[in-house]
C-alpha cells in the first residue's frame, strides 16, 4: 500500500506507464484542468440562460398583468355602457307599449264612433225607403 503523504502515481512509476495514455492522470503542477474547466464553464453559461430566460418571462408576465388590467377597466365601462343602454331600451319600450295600447283604445273608439253613424246612416236610409214608400 502507499504511505500517506505519497499517492499511488508517485510510489509506483512503473504501473502508470503502463496505462494507455487516455486513462494516465495528467499532472499539472498549476492544478487546472482542462476538462473540469469546460465543464465548469458549460454549467455556468447554462445557469446564465436559465436566469436570463426566467427574467424575461417574469417581464412578459408583468406586462401581461399590466394589459389585463387596462383590459378590465375596458371591459367595466363598456358593460356600465351596455347597462345604461338597456335600461334606456326599457324605458322606450314601455313607452312604445303605452303608445300601442292608447292607439287600439283610439282605434277603438274610432271604430265604434264609425259603428254609430253607420247605424244613424242605415236608420236614415230605412226611413227614407219608408218614406218612399209613403209617397207611392
Amino acid at each position: 500500500m502507499a504511505e500517506a503523504g505519497v499517492s499511488v502515481t508517485e510510489g509506483s512509476p512503473g504501473v502508470v506507464a503502463a496505462l494507455p495514455e487516455d486513462m494516465r492522470a495528467d499532472f499539472n503542477p498549476s492544478g487546472f484542468s482542462l476538462e473540469l474547466a469546460v465543464c465548469v464553464l458549460s454549467v455556468g453559461l447554462l445557469a446564465v440562460v436559465l436566469f436570463l430566460w426566467r427574467g424575461f418571462r417574469s417581464i412578459r408576465s408583468r406586462f401581461y398583468v399590466g394589459r389585463e388590467k387596462k383590459l378590465a377597466l375596458e371591459l367595466s365601462a363598456l358593460i356600465e355602457e351596455k347597462c345604461k343602454l338597456l335600461d334606456k331600451v326599457s324605458i322606450v319600450q314601455k313607452e312604445y307599449e303605452g303608445l300601442e295600447s292608447s292607439l287600439k283604445e283610439a282605434s277603438f273608439e274610432k271604430e265604434s264612433t264609425e259603428a254609430q253613424s253607420l247605424e244613424f246612416v242605415e236608420g236614415s236610409q230605412i226611413s227614407e225607403a219608408t218614406y218612399e214608400n209613403l209617397e207611392q
